[in-house]
């Protein structure tokens, strides 16, 4: 009588709920590796590629570092001399009016490109009439404020 019985201890949900729960378990294994893949490799990639600064760059930044930030001599035979850009600041900020008079009066002139007809003759520039200069001499004033109500201003 134990022998047909036999056939019945096999308990199916059982084994058919433990098979679905390692099939889970197994998944969410294969994915966190997944994940944990990629998290790696894209850290690898800035490390090696987005984070390394090229040395032609590194070395482009210290010369203009040192270019705004230390004296020279722009031009020798007109007497033209740069500063560091912080004095220069201070001084526009200090004198606004006085350092755009020297900005303009060291700017040099725009050279115009003599006209050439179709005869392959060339006119000088000078021939052209030259344009009325509306720029005002000194620097432009702000715009007037407008005046709050109750003011002892009429």
């Amino acid at each position: 009588m134990r022998q047909n019985n036999q056939a019945s201890d096999l308990n199916v949900t059982a084994t058919a709920l433990v098979i679905f729960i390692s099939g889970i378990l197994i998944f969410v294994f294969i994915v966190a590796v997944q994940v944990l893949f990629q998290w790696a490799e894209r850290a690898e990639f800035e490390r090696k590629v987005v984070a390394e600064v090229p040395e032609s760059l590194s070395q482009l930044h210290a010369a203009q570092l040192t270019r705004i930030n230390t004296y020279r001599l722009v031009d020798e035979q007109a007497g033209l001399a740069a500063i560091p850009i912080e004095q220069a600041m201070a001084t526009f900020a200090r004198d606004p009016a006085g350092a755009m008079q020297v900005i303009r009066a060291a700017a040099p002139a725009a050279p115009q490109p003599a006209a050439t007809p179709a005869g392959g003759a060339t006119q000088p520039a000078a021939t052209q009439p030259a344009a009325p200069s509306t720029a005002p001499a000194t620097a432009p004033t702000p715009p007037p404020t407008a005046t709050q109500p109750g003011s002892d201003e009429s």
